[in-house]
C-alpha cells in the first residue's frame, strides 16, 4: 500500500504530461478500481482452493513487474493499458492478504488482528503520497534519463517496484502458508453467499457507506478552499488528520471491540459509529472556519478506527463459513464501487444544485441509508458465544 500510495498524488501529473483530458484523466483512476473489481472475486476463490502464499506472492511480483512499464509509456492509451494491467494485479494481493489475516485471527480476537490490517493499509495509503511527493521534488530537478525519461516519474515508479519486490521475496522466503491450507475450505457460490443476511449487511454497508464517505471528502478541500478561504495546507492537514487517526487506533479500538463484545455487539458498534458520522457530516455545512472543520475530521477518524475494525470482524465470521478470500474480494468490490461512485456522484449533486454545502447532505444521506440497510439486514444476528460456530477451535471446519 506504500508503493501504490507514492504514485496517488503523481498520477493525474503524469497522465497530463502525457497529454490526456479530464476525461482520459478520470478513465486512468476508474481503469483501475474497475480492472481489480472484476478479477478479485476469481483470484479470491483460486486461493481459497490452491493457498494464499503462492498467489499472494505472486501478485506483489506481477506488481513489482508492471510498475516498471510506467517509465516507458509515450501516450495516454498506453497509461491506460497499464493501469488496467495493474489493477488486475492489485486484485491479486488485496482479497488474499485480508483473507490470510482473517484465517490467522484467533476465535474472539477478530477485531485486534482486522486492526493490525487496517492500520498498515491506512498507513501504507496515508504515508505513500507524502513520499512519493518528496521523491518527485528532489529527482525531478535532475536531467531527463536517458534523454528521455523524467527522472522525478522514474523515481517514483522505480520506488513502487521496489517496494512490492521486496514484499514479494518477503512472502515467499518467510511467509508460511496459512493454516487453513489443505483443510478443504468452504466455496459456495456467490449466488449462496448472497443468502446471507450478515453478507448482504457488509456489502450495502461497504458499498453505499463508502460512497457518502468518499464524496464527503473528495469536497471536503473544495469547500475548504473556495467557501472558507483555508489554504492547501490546511486542507492537506485535515485530510491527513483523518486519515492518521484511523491508522494508528485501528488496533487499539479492535481490542476494545473485541474485549467488550459481550456487552456492546460489533453489530451495535458498527450502527452507532455510522450515526455519529452522519449527524458530524451533515453539520460541515455550517463550519465557518479550519478548527470546526477540524472537529469533524477528528470524529470521522475516531468513529472509523471503532466501525472498521467492527465490521471487518464480522467479515471474518463470514470467511469461515463461505471462504475467507471470497468473502474478503466481494467486501473489497464493495468498497472500491462506493469509492469510485462517490466522487462521481458528489459531482452531479454539486452541478444540479449550484453549490458545494448540498453534498455533505447527500453524503450524510448516503452514510444512514448504507448503515440502515445494513441494520436491517442483519437484524437477526446473534452476537459471539451464541452460535455453534463460536465454539469451534481455531481452524475447525465451519458447522453447517
Amino acid at each position: 500500500m506504500l508503493g501504490m500510495g507514492i504514485i496517488s498524488p503523481l498520477m493525474p501529473v503524469y497522465a497530463r504530461d502525457l497529454g490526456a483530458t479530464g476525461i482520459w484523466i478520470g478513465a486512468l483512476m476508474a481503469g483501475y478500481a474497475a480492472s481489480k473489481a472484476v478479477f478479485m472475486p476469481f483470484i479470491a476463490r483460486l486461493s481459497d482452493k490452491h493457498g494464499r502464499k503462492v498467489v499472494l506472492g505472486s501478485g506483489l511480483l506481477f506488481y513489482a513487474f508492471m510498475s516498471l512499464f510506467y517509465m516507458v509509456v509515450q501516450e495516454a492509451w498506453q497509461l491506460m493499458l497499464v493501469r488496467v494491467v495493474h489493477g488486475a494485479a492489485g486484485g491479486l494481493v488485496i482479497p488474499v492478504a485480508k483473507a490470510y489475516v482473517g484465517e490467522m485471527s484467533p476465535r474472539g480476537e477478530e477485531g485486534t488482528w482486522q486492526g493490525y490490517y487496517n492500520a498498515a493499509f491506512f498507513g501504507g495509503i496515508g504515508g505513500g503520497p507524502l513520499i512519493g511527493g518528496l521523491l518527485y521534488q528532489y529527482f525531478s530537478k535532475m536531467p531527463p534519463l536517458f534523454g528521455t525519461f523524467d527522472t522525478g516519474f522514474v523515481a517514483a515508479f522505480g520506488a513502487m517496484s521496489l517496494l512490492n519486490l521486496i514484499g514479494a521475496i518477503t512472502v515467499f522466503v518467510f511467509l508460511p502458508e496459512s493454516l487453513m491450507h489443505g483443510r478443504g475450505r468452504p466455496r459456495p457460490s456467490f449466488r449462496s453467499m448472497w443468502q446471507s443476511g450478515m453478507m448482504r449487511g457488509i456489502l450495502s454497508l461497504n458499498a453505499i457507506e463508502h460512497l457518502g464517505r468518499t464524496a464527503f471528502f473528495s469536497f471536503i478541500p473544495i469547500y475548504g478552499g473556495l467557501t472558507l478561504g483555508l489554504s492547501t495546507g490546511e486542507t492537506g492537514t485535515l485530510l491527513t488528520t483523518q486519515v492518521a487517526l484511523s491508522a494508528l487506533l485501528q488496533a487499539p479500538f479492535g481490542r476494545l471491540t473485541d474485549r467488550f463484545r459481550s456487552k456492546v455487539s460489533r453489530r451495535t458498534l458498527v450502527i452507532g459509529g455510522g450515526c455519529i458520522i452522519v449527524a458530524f457530516m451533515a453539520s460541515a455545512p455550517f463550519a465557518r472556519n479550519f478548527w470546526q472543520l477540524m472537529v469533524i475530521a477528528v470524529i470521522a477518524g475516531l468513529t472509523s478506527s471503532v466501525m472498521t475494525p467492527a465490521s471487518s470482524a464480522l467479515s471474518v465470521g463470514e470467511g469461515r463459513r463461505h471462504g475467507m478470500a471470497s468473502v474478503m474480494a466481494l467486501t473489497s468490490v464493495a468498497i472500491s464501487i462506493g469509492q469510485a461512485g462517490g466522487p462521481f456522484l458528489g459531482g452531479i449533486v454539486q452541478q444540479i444544485a449550484g453549490g458545494t454545502e448540498p453534498v455533505f447532505y447527500f453524503a450524510a444521506f448516503m452514510v444512514a441509508l448504507g448503515i440502515g440497510l445494513f441494520g436491517v439486514f442483519t437484524r437477526k444476528y446473534q452476537p459471539a458465544g451464541t452460535t455453534r460456530m463460536e465454539h469451534q477451535p481455531p481452524g475447525a471446519p465451519p458447522t453447517t
